[in-house]
């Protein structure tokens, strides 16, 4: 991956962030929900993204909603496949 397609990715997650309600009043990421993505990241190396996705669809203790974490990844597939579809398109 070059610098900028990592850029891009960076931009869709900024967006999917915003989209999903994970920022504060200041338009700041709440520092809970740091964590859990500093904890989902590892989960996925550490076993699989099905497993990882698996966890972090159950609620248990968690101090923050973790199904907006979900919904985040989803946006942000749902942008890539947008994309996709856009740039197929042109090449026709």
């Amino acid at each position: 991956m070059n610098k900028q397609q990592i850029d891009e990715k960076i931009a869709r997650a900024y967006k999917s962030i915003a989209a999903c309600g994970l920022l504060n009043e200041e338009q700041k990421l709440n520092s809970s929900y740091r964590g859990q993505i500093a904890a989902l990241g590892a989960s996925i190396r550490q076993s699989s993204l099905l497993a990882a996705l698996a966890f972090f669809s159950d609620q248990k203790n968690a101090a923050v909603d973790r199904a907006k974490l979900l919904d985040c990844i989803y946006y942000i597939l749902e942008m890539d496949e947008y994309e996709k579809e856009r740039d197929t398109k042109k090449l026709k």
